[in-house]
């Protein structure tokens, strides 16, 4: 043969180097499947966040986008080079493997238990880490850690830091935006998250106060500064910067929608309330893209990834690593679904409150859309009246219930006294903790009270949580982190949840407000009918 002449495989030839690169397809396949499952267990309890709070719906682009960047960032890794120290990978990744099962554990009783999903995070996190270095080395790891590290933008953040966040967005932009009114000629005023104006009261929710917008905006600030691959210092400048924006353009949005309530009437809001959240989200994207433009072009990518059948996964050591990894994470989830399997039944509630209808001076509380929209519960009763007796206090009864589901543990803790109140101007004063009440008929509920402060007089508030299945004294998570742990001993999934908020006013003490708390509970309380 010719030497210039091209060489042409014979087809024996292409069906040999063909069956050569299956095996290496196959090993790459097994790789990038021990490398992603531990994600789909931590993003199968994200889900119920995601799906539940508004605040984190953002969270089902998170790992597409994650993904997206790892693939972008593969032409430019560094040429793998397999540590010799695989014994302690290997001991990590079977410490990783054995963390979550317990995780899973916790978690399926407790999906509305971020700690326990932090936790998870930081081990999805080291075993990808992990995996990544002992295929190809600690610098070719540490290449892949910003992809890796993304997800965390998904991650609910933990209450202690998100609810005063919360509260102080909602206050802050309340109060700029009544100014703003009085300003304009249209007398406004604040009463903690609450703005009156022209005798209507128009609510600062979650989603006016920007902290969805917030946390879509640090994830799209951190996409668009990878994307682009801006320097870190530019990096900051653009979430700064968009933080910025999405806090104006909240206040935009929340002054024009107490505007259309002072002109047109609180009706209106429901026409243009998630219009103009809409607007704000789209406005804030839009600002940050053309913003990354302009602190430095997109650099084109050079080449495309390699085929991965080029980087030898066929033999590698790693490979036994993935074995182990997979294995005891499928192992563990076949134990997680054994331990609640459908036959560890929870025992229905045995406590439920009637409509005070008969009670003197009986007004029903409507509840407006957006609040059903976003507790979504499946019963309610709210309701006023004045007691019977020399004392005549004030009593007001908010009474939820979620039947069983995936949702409805996450769902009840979303309705919180030191919440719900705070946000209406009120003031906490005191919180006693929970203490086991036991009633008449012999019924234990926990009850928590607080003490709050309107206008300078105490408003006594007692707030029960209870899910179905629990025995005795059931103290609400967020007080005492070791009741978590009843659930999965008591091997309880998807329980039906249930509070119960009785608000006393009109009263001299709190030894009087909490005789009115029992005597009225005592005449609510009733059994349920036919729940299973």
């Amino acid at each position: 043969m010719n030497a210039t002449q091209p060489s042409v495989l014979t087809g024996q030839s292409a069906m040999s180097l063909e069956s050569g690169q299956r095996p290496e397809v196959a090993a790459a396949a097994f790789f990038f499947t021990a490398l992603i499952l531990p994600w789909l267990f931590l993003w199968n309890e994200m889900r119920v966040e995601w799906s539940v709070n508004e605040q984190y719906g953002y969270g089902w682009f998170v790992p597409p986008f994650a993904a997206l960047l790892f693939y972008l960032r593969w032409p430019d890794a560094p040429a793998p080079e397999p540590p010799r120290q695989q014994t302690v990978l290997f001991v990590l990744l079977a410490l990783a493997a054995l963390l979550i099962f317990p995780l899973r554990i916790i978690e399926v009783p407790n999906p509305d238990w971020r700690t326990a999903q932090w936790i998870h995070s930081f081990v999805c996190i080291g075993t990808s880490v992990a995996l990544l270095w002992s295929f190809g080395g600690r610098k070719f790891a540490l290449h892949f850690l910003f992809p890796v590290l993304f997800v965390l933008v998904a991650i609910p953040w933990p209450s202690e830091i998100e609810e005063p966040l919360i509260q102080g967005l909602m206050k802050e932009i309340a109060g700029a935006v009544a100014e703003t009114m009085n300003l304009l000629g249209m007398p406004a005023q604040q009463a903690g998250n609450l703005i009156q104006i022209r005798g209507q009261t128009v609510g600062v929710n979650e989603a006016c106060s920007g902290i969805r917008s917030l946390q879509t905006t640090v994830m799209a600030a951190l996409l668009l500064g990878e994307l682009r691959q801006i320097s870190r210092v530019r990096r900051l400048a653009l979430l700064v910067a968009g933080l910025g924006f999405a806090l104006f353009a909240n206040y935009l949005r929340s002054g024009v929608l107490v505007w259309i309530a002072g002109t047109r009437g609180v009706g209106e809001l429901e026409h243009w309330h998630d219009t103009a959240g809409l607007a704000v989200l789209v406005s804030v994207i839009v600002t940050l893209y053309f913003f990354s433009s302009l602190l430095q072009p997109a650099k084109p990518k050079s080449g495309k990834p390699e085929n991965l059948a080029t980087l030898r996964f066929k033999g590698r050591p790693t490979l036994k690593l993935c074995a182990w990894l997979v294995g005891g994470l499928l192992l563990g989830e076949i134990l997680v679904a054994i331990w609640y399997a459908p036959s560890a039944r929870t025992t229905p509630t045995p406590w439920a409150i009637r409509e005070p209808s008969d009670l003197p001076g009986y007004k029903p509380i409507p509840i407006d859309n957006r609040t059903r929209s976003y507790l979504r519960y499946d019963s309610a009763i709210a309701a006023s009246w004045r007691t019977v007796g020399a004392m005549r206090a004030a009593c007001t009864v908010f009474f939820l219930r979620w039947e069983a589901g995936r949702t409805s543990a996450v769902r009840a803790t979303m309705h919180q006294p030191h919440i719900c109140l705070t946000a209406m101007g009120m003031k906490q004063k005191s919180d006693f903790g929970i203490e086991p009440w036991t009633l008449s008929n012999g019924l234990e509920l926990p009850v928590r009270e607080y003490i709050f402060e309107q206008q300078n007089r105490p408003v006594h508030v007692f707030y029960v949580v209870w899910r179905d299945g629990l025995t005795g004294s059931v103290p609400d998570p967020s007080n005492n982190r070791w009741d978590r742990f009843d659930g999965v001993l008591e091997r309880r999934r998807n329980p039906a949840s249930q509070t119960l908020e009785i608000v006393v006013n009109d009263v001299r003490d709190r030894t009087a407000a909490q005789q009115v708390f029992r005597a009225e509970l005592e005449r609510l309380l009733t059994q349920p009918a036919g729940r299973k």
